[in-house]
């Protein structure tokens, strides 16, 4: 719910498009991302899209692939890429929980207006606020003592929460950087 929160946060304020495309027998799709992402039936997704919106697609997932390394794939592809009208980008989350726990030990800090309007900051700032009052009314918090270190779980909690909304908002934008700088728009 949290993360839900903030990614709401992220749609709402960050860069807004609103021209939707629509799927016709003449689009030509393009699956890039983590292809261990699989539709329903264990069907890979980009394989059962084409088939279920009857497109010629090109599937350029691979298994375990991460957001930083996409820039390799999508370089190594542009001419596939370029005559696509229609392209889905699916990354696994794994990745981006395990930097969120170890930044939740580093006490971090955040640019969120970097990435998205003021007005969404301080809408993002007012979630984590709200998500700290909910930790500790659910009786939650307190400070534990884990090993020989002492970590306020409230804290821990939140700063695992923020790192994995900004860090997801962050490298989808390098993503979408790594797309131009590819030749591909």
């Amino acid at each position: 719910v949290a993360i839900n929160k903030i990614l709401y946060a992220l749609e709402k304020y960050g860069p807004q498009d609103t021209n939707y495309y629509e799927v016709n027998e003449d689009s030509y799709y393009v699956a890039l991302g983590d292809s261990s992402v699989f539709g329903y039936e264990c069907v890979d997704y980009a394989e059962q899209f084409a088939k279920e919106n009857r497109v010629d697609y090109k599937n350029l997932a691979q298994k375990g692939l991460l957001i930083q390394n996409a820039g390799a794939v999508i370089q190594a592809n542009a001419a596939d890429i370029a005559k696509a009208d229609l392209i889905t980008v699916g990354f696994s989350n794994t990745t981006l929980l395990q930097t969120a726990f170890s930044a939740a030990f580093e006490q971090k800090e955040y640019d969120w207006e970097a990435l998205v309007t003021a007005q969404g900051a301080q809408y993002v700032e007012s979630m984590l606020a709200d998500i700290k009052e909910e930790i500790v009314a659910a009786g939650i918090g307190g400070v534990y003592t884990i090993g020989f270190i002492q970590v306020d779980i409230t804290e821990f909690v939140v700063s695992m929460i923020e790192d994995y909304a900004y860090n997801a908002e962050y490298d989808l934008e390098d993503f979408r950087g790594s797309l131009i700088l590819g030749g591909v728009d």
